[in-house]
């Protein structure tokens, strides 16, 4: 399952207003840059922690993440569930 389009997928899904959001085109675009405030920002974490079944004390304190790899990477070390495709993994969290 590509990365980009799974968390493409939840920020559409958690924030209402796209406007300031840009599409990560690869897995080293600076989190900072991807036009998603702070709110965003917990909503797409909580979100795909839940979706992976992370447990709550590991996702609420991840190490800093810099890049979509560095999210990447936190998820795939803690996850219980992967899943097959983007939609599945959005039926998971719904």
């Amino acid at each position: 399952m590509d990365f980009i389009e799974l968390f493409d997928a939840v920020v559409r899904d958690c924030k209402p207003m796209l406007d300031d959001y840009v599409k990560p085109e690869n897995m080293d675009v600076e989190l900072a840059n991807l036009g998603l405030d702070s709110l965003d920002y917990v909503l797409v974490f909580m979100t795909l922690g839940d979706m992976h079944g992370i447990p709550e004390e590991i996702a609420d304190s991840p190490p800093e993440l810099n890049t979509l790899q560095d999210a990447k990477d936190f998820i795939d070390e803690h996850k219980v569930r992967t899943f097959d495709s983007v939609e599945e993994a959005m039926e998971a969290v719904k």
